[in-house]
């Protein structure tokens, strides 16, 4: 097995092809190479579904400019093309990963002789969203109120009737388009609301949960925060005659997704350890490169490398690293510095010395996904 410090300098390349969607696992896909992306999390077992995935959009901006307080301040153009041009194109992706889990569903349950999970006996096949005036995309979520997170245009493509999900200030942003028929304020997870079930709201199904990792220390922008993406592999995760805070209800098997564009302090994640009921934490989506705005704005990977170990993520994700075409003021002073898994394990090396606790890192999976690439979550 290679050492973690060889897997951390190991720069993953494109597969030749893309690992096929298992219908029991989460598949997450990198729909640009900045910060969009695609969860589809498949349906518990007994959900008579004609669909295997729930499915999340993330962060979306596809084409056009970026534009915060006007050109003159901020405008950021993707310098990294990508087949993923337009929510329907997003759409389309999702109905091939359909028919690709639920192909392999059928298969499984000629092979195995049982009933296939999710309720699915057959592939699906492509549906004219457009006629129906329906979406695939089960939810919309949005991190940040900037535009390269909570994007005008792009959200505008998308199907009014898609549910949204955003941080409080971003709430704000989207309401005043009066587009969207739904649109909910992501609470925050605290220690004082330690249960993932509380964070459950309509319409989400009682499975899933979104929550927010607020900072300890919060600026005026609270950027470096994250979602707490919690889902559960029962359903329903309740006893029938219990609420959400009771604490006897029998404890579910449940995994959670911590996506944090800009990076969050491993302080600020601590509290996971109490979640009750306890969590395992599956994938932690944290950019590589550091970023400076003046101040800090991505943390980087010296900084993942110490969140990645506090919660205990099988897998870590590179996310945010693109490197923008800019203008305005933002353009002449952004700085971006390359950085490489592998460096941040030589700077750890440095200043702790040759016994940096490497060990610890044995079991994670680290990701470079290219546009369009996906993972599937084991």
């Amino acid at each position: 097995m290679d050492s973690p410090s060889s897997q951390l300098h190991h720069e993953l390349s494109a597969a030749a092809s893309p690992p096929p969607p298992n219908p029991h696992r989460p598949l997450l896909t990198h729909l640009n190479a900045d910060t969009s992306w695609l969860l589809q999390i498949p349906w518990p077992p007994g959900e008579q579904r004609e669909r295997i995935y729930y499915n999340i959009l993330i962060d979306p901006w596809f084409q056009g400019p970026q534009k915060d307080f006007g050109s003159w301040f901020s405008e950021q153009w993707h310098n990294t093309p990508t087949n993923i041009k337009t929510v329907r194109d997003v759409e389309d992706l999702i109905e091939k990963n359909e028919a690709a889990a639920a192909a392999a569903a059928a298969k499984e349950k000629d092979e195995l002789g049982v009933e296939a999970r999710n309720g699915a006996t057959q592939p699906t096949t492509p549906q004219n969203h457009e006629a129906n005036n329906t979406s695939p995309i089960d939810l919309i979520v949005i991190s940040h109120e900037f535009r390269d997170h909570c994007h005008h245009d792009t959200l505008l493509e998308a199907n009014k009737d898609i549910p949204v999900f955003a941080v409080n200030k971003a709430v704000k942003v989207i309401s005043g388009w009066s587009h969207f028929t739904i649109i909910k304020q992501i609470s925050p997870f605290t220690t004082s609301h330690p249960d993932w079930r509380t964070h459950s709201t309509p319409p989400l199904p009682p499975w899933l949960s979104i929550s927010r990792l607020e900072p300890s220390f919060p600026d005026m922008i609270s950027l470096h925060a994250a979602l707490l993406i919690t889902f559960s592999s029962s359903n329903p995760p309740l006893s029938s005659d219990s609420p959400a805070t009771t604490t006897s209800t029998p404890i579910t098997h449940a995994e959670a997704l911590i996506y944090t564009p800009h990076g969050i302090s491993p302080t600020d994640v601590s509290h996971l350890r109490t979640a009750s009921p306890s969590l395992k934490t599956l994938a932690l989506i944290h950019g590589l490169n550091d970023v400076k705005l003046g101040s800090q704005l991505n943390l980087g990977a010296h900084n993942g490398l110490k969140v990645v170990r506090e919660v205990g993520a099988r897998y870590w994700i590179r996310t945010h690293d693109e490197k923008k075409t800019a203008y305005g003021l933002v353009g002449r002073i952004l700085r971006y510095t390359d950085v490489t898994f592998g460096d941040a394990i030589e700077r750890e090396k440095e200043e702790k010395g040759k016994e940096s606790g490497l060990e610890d890192l044995e079991g994670v999976r680290f990701e470079d996904l290219g546009v369009g690439e996906r993972v599937v979550l084991e």
